[in-house]
């Protein structure tokens, strides 16, 4: 569950990854240096920008030591229609012998054009005293980056660090996951929180619309979480907004590499792994999140044909090709452990399961499947913790 702290803010995480932000963003002004924190989409830098700005004092503090008292910090909305510039106000900090520190957070909704212009504002700014005054913006990342680093090329002095945080982890995620079951009063058991958080990929706006929609249906059963979140269609917009977030190429690359098919596109893949949306495998890429996989996924055509050929084949055995079919019908999407051991050995199957026999049953299968012509292309993958997927 967590913590009261933390129940008061909108969008609560532990406590290190405010530390970790918070020390990317300050030990920079150490250098003399500006920085900048470009985020993935849907990553919710608002409300990381207000809770930076709430606790800052107190981390500024511990990670500037002395330097902190030197330093004048100052944070603007530009959707507020704030003004950066004040020559008597900037001149007077100076001759106290303070740095000034314009900490600003530059709204998803601003156009290129107004981006500029406020760059080449704020570029004036700094070349008043470069050693002296700083910036710390943060920012949503432009999905294509070869626009946006095009957009930033005459304005490099105040771009000196630029980080990009990827997506959250899942422990993150299951901190968010908790912190709203609080609010909305309703408990999960902890393999259907893992699922969430695991199936979400680091996507907190995923990560929230499952919970919602627990919450809303009375789910608690891992089986019944399975069953009726991926087609909810409380759900489903949630999917869809998130990847309206993205560009078409980006959102072609997913649905790519959703039904396992090449992608060429090297720039774009190293952006998109940079943000956590994917992830490297030995076998290529897949999407972190296994929400979106399974919503861009395209199921097999004829599950007839895929049957007719399963039974023709002496391979198997029975229990294995019940197994085999059994992924096949949720091709490309996540079946849980106990489902798997449901599946091969019935109702007794508490009594019959354990981790290892079912890893066991699996690599036969994969083995079996690799020695076979007619499904050699297909792959069982491991979702660690949770289960397997075939793709």
């Amino acid at each position: 569950m967590a913590d009261k702290k933390a129940l008061t803010h909108p969008y609560p995480l532990p406590e290190g990854t405010y530390e970790r932000l918070s020390q990317s963003l300050y030990e920079p002004l150490l250098m003399h240096e500006n920085v900048v924190l470009v985020c993935p989409p849907l990553w919710g830098r608002d409300h990381n920008f207000r809770y930076l700005v709430e606790r800052g004092p107190h981390d500024r503090q511990k990670i500037l030591k002395k330097a902190a008292r030197t330093l004048h910090f100052c944070s603007f909305d530009l959707l507020n229609g704030n003004k950066l510039e004040d020559e008597l106000w900037l001149n007077k900090i100076i001759s106290e012998g303070k740095e000034p520190v314009f900490f600003i957070n530059i709204p998803e909704s601003i156009q290129d054009n107004q981006l500029t212009q406020f760059l080449e504002g704020a570029q004036k700014i700094y070349y008043r005293a470069p050693n002296t005054i700083h910036f710390i913006l943060l920012m949503d990342m432009k999905w294509n980056e070869e626009e946006f680093f095009s957009l930033i090329a005459p304005f490099r002095s105040l771009f000196q660090n630029v980080i990009r945080p990827p997506y959250y982890t899942e422990r993150e995620a299951l901190h968010l996951i908790d912190y709203w079951l609080s609010r909305w009063n309703w408990q999960l058991p902890k393999n259907s929180r893992d699922w969430i958080a695991h199936e979400a990929g680091g996507i907190l706006l995923l990560a929230k619309a499952a919970t919602r929609v627990a919450v809303k249906e009375h789910i608690k059963v891992l089986r019944d979480l399975e069953r009726q979140i991926p087609d909810h269609p409380d759900f489903t917009v949630q999917i869809r907004f998130f990847l309206s977030r993205l560009t078409e190429r980006q959102q072609s690359i997913l649905e790519s590499i959703a039904n396992d098919h090449r992608v060429e596109n090297e720039s774009e893949m190293k952006h998109l792994e940079a943000m956590g949306c994917i992830i490297q495998t030995t076998n290529g890429f897949r999407i972190k999140s296994t929400f979106v996989t399974n919503f861009l996924h395209k199921p097999i055509k004829s599950a007839k044909r895929f049957l007719s050929s399963l039974e023709k084949t002496k391979i198997f055995s029975e229990r294995e090709k019940l197994l085999l079919f059994k992924l096949a019908e949720f091709r490309g999407k996540t079946l849980s452990r106990d489902r798997l051991a449901h599946i091969l050995w019935g109702d007794d199957y508490l009594d019959k399961f354990s981790d290892w026999a079912l890893d066991q049953a699996v690599s036969r299968l994969r083995r079996k499947l690799a020695d076979d012509p007619t499904f050699k292309s297909l792959r069982i993958t491991t979702q660690k913790k949770y289960g397997f997927i075939l793709l």
